[in-house]
């Protein structure tokens, strides 16, 4: 015999209250009586009136405390023996998907807690429950803790805006099995797990159709904007109808047909100066995360940029591929004299004092240079192919690129290389950013190439990016990388709940590692001159959209069902107390 609530056992103390009535049971008085007939019922009651001879022979206060007794045990929750007290990890998935709802409404998130829950109401009450959710990062809701705690947690658990983290979770519950022998691993999902052995997987939510954008851009023209969403459509058949909103009032309808998992566009009319573009679905399906898109117009921002040097029509021409860059050509002194600009680019020339804000764009500088912690050293002749470094070179294929002659650099990280040299390299100091070019352009066959264009655009692109470069899209749960400008004194970014998150200082900038919420952000930068704002948005994963096939429940080996707990008699207990009690019943009223 085994017992589910052992607190209950406290009811017990109920036999000592019955005790404690009939022991302090008044005493009758001494009376002179004028018969001898109620003698023999006299001497009775005296007999009972002591403490010790109150209790023998009383079938009342036998019944009362077998009563008593039956209502404890029936507290206590009696079952027979079924299994010593266990170790289980409940993981559950807290994936976008779970965020899809069946046609009565109720998600997979909530059928999911709702059979995690019996689960643990039906385990003895010495085992114990470790609860973790797996969503974009694994969050452990209960340790090792008793039934009434692990539900608790279950209850709390709320899916989320990404993917789900299951190999960590289940990384961290095979760990737990390492130490705990005979641990029981329950998944909750509506996806397949890789095999892992004692792991039963309770599958959750059924097959269901959905529609999700998955892009929207906006065409600006004379007449007005035009904009186009992606729509992918994850189930049968079906019309598409799509609202269009311009700074948050409606502005076009359209519908379109789509085939069963076909992905098509739909277009509409955007007014003229339309600062915020939102793409909706009327009929998103299953879930309502991915219903949504926006475009936000980046604001108008100019860079200044400062050329010293002899003149280069090959620099002058990369930095026309940038629209929103203004060039002020100077000497070296006179460029030494300008404050506020983005970007100061020396060409065979070096000041003694570099500017201490803004980035810096060195080509073919003196020999002994130093700049940012990169080193020039003399004048060499190439002995080997120009090849990529890393950053800003991995997509380029710099076949045929010659030198004529070259100064190696040493520091920093390398862009370009030349044999084992590096001829181009790159360095962060704080806000400030500086790439250093060690070759004169003309010497070199390298501007002439598809690749030049492009390693300049990159280049531009992190020293002086405009609003809209600091930060793209992404998707929830992921870090966001953030590029912010050279001359920033602060960098921030506010979520779609209002709350502001500091990324800098210090610098460089910190990815933004709190985009967990499906929306629009604001990437604030403090410059001297006041505030910069990019805005970007945060979106689901795409593959979280596709709700059409859930898994099934499976048992890895060493796994299965949940080991039971032993039969319960609690309903006997509960039968017998009420037999008892009736039987008290009846032998009260016949002695009276």
């Amino acid at each position: 015999m085994q017992f589910l609530e052992p607190m209950g056992a406290w009811a017990l103390l109920a036999l000592a209250a019955v005790l404690a009535f009939y022991l302090l049971k008044r005493q009758y008085e001494e009376r002179t009586v004028p018969s001898t007939y109620l003698w023999r019922m006299a001497l009775r009651d005296e007999s009972a009136s002591r403490p010790l001879e109150r209790l023998r022979r009383s079938l009342l206060l036998i019944l009362q405390l077998l009563a008593a007794a039956l209502f404890a045990l029936a507290l206590m929750r009696p079952a027979l023996p079924g299994h010593a007290a266990g170790e289980f990890v409940i993981v559950l998935d807290a994936s976008a998907s779970m965020q899809a709802a069946d046609e009565t409404g109720r998600t997979r998130m909530e059928e999911a807690r709702q059979r995690a829950e019996e689960l643990v109401r039906g385990l003895n009450a010495l085992d114990r429950v470790t609860v973790l959710r797996a969503g974009t990062n694994v969050d452990v809701l209960a340790s090792r803790a008793d039934r009434q705690t692990a539900i608790a947690a279950i209850r709390a658990a709320q899916s989320g805006s990404g993917g789900a983290r299951m190999e960590e979770a289940l990384s961290l519950a095979r760990a737990m099995a390492q130490e705990i022998e005979g641990l029981d691993i329950c998944v909750f999902s509506d996806a397949s797990i890789a095999p892992v052995e004692g792991a039963s997987l309770y599958a959750v939510g059924a097959a269901a159709e959905n529609r999700a954008l998955v892009s929207l851009a906006v065409e600006e023209t004379a007449s007005g904007g035009r904009a186009v969403a992606r729509v992918a459509n994850y189930g049968a058949a079906c019309e598409i109808q799509l609202e269009g909103y311009a700074d948050g009032a409606l502005c076009d309808v359209r519908t379109a047909q789509a085939g069963a998992g076909e992905t098509v566009s739909v277009s509409f009319d955007v007014p003229p100066g339309a600062q915020r573009v939102e793409a909706r679905l009327a009929n998103g399906g299953a879930i309502a995360l991915d219903d949504a898109r926006w475009w936000q117009r980046a604001e108008d921002v100019r860079r200044t940029v400062v050329l010293a040097g002899d003149g280069n029509l090959f620099l002058e021409a990369a930095l026309a591929l940038r629209a929103d860059i203004d060039v002020v050509r100077a000497s070296v002194e006179e460029a030494q004299a300008i404050e506020g600009a983005q970007l100061y680019i020396f060409d065979g020339v070096l000041p003694q004092t570099l500017p201490q804000s803004g980035s810096l764009l060195c080509v073919n500088p003196p020999e002994g240079a130093g700049i940012l912690g990169i080193s020039v050293a003399g004048a060499q002749t190439p002995q080997g192919a120009v090849h990529a470094g890393g950053r800003f070179s991995e997509n380029l294929s710099l076949a045929g690129v010659a030198l004529r002659a070259y100064r190696p650099l040493s520091g920093g990280e390398a862009i370009l290389l030349c044999g084992d040299d590096a001829i181009a390299a790159w360095a962060e100091s704080g806000a400030q950013r500086a790439a250093v070019i060690g070759f004169d352009l003309s010497d070199s066959n390298l501007p002439v190439k598809y690749d030049f264009p492009v390693l300049m655009l990159q280049l531009l692109d992190a020293l002086a990016p405009d609003a809209s470069m600091g930060v793209a899209d992404a998707v929830a749960g992921e870090a966001v990388p953030v590029t912010a400008s050279a001359r920033a004194e602060a960098v921030s970014v506010i979520t779609p709940a209002g709350e502001s998150v500091s990324l800098a200082p210090p610098f460089p900038a910190a990815p933004f590692t709190g985009a967990d919420e499906v929306g629009e952000y604001a990437l604030v930068e403090t410059l001297p001159e006041g505030e910069e704002r990019a805005w970007f948005a945060v979106y689901m994963p795409a593959a979280e959209s596709d709700v059409r096939a859930v898994a099934e429940d499976a048992a890895q080996a060493g796994g299965g069902a949940v080991r039971a707990a032993g039969r319960e008699m609690t309903v006997w207990a509960v039968l017998l107390l009420l037999a008892a009690l009736m039987l008290e019943w009846w032998v009260s009223r016949r002695e009276n």
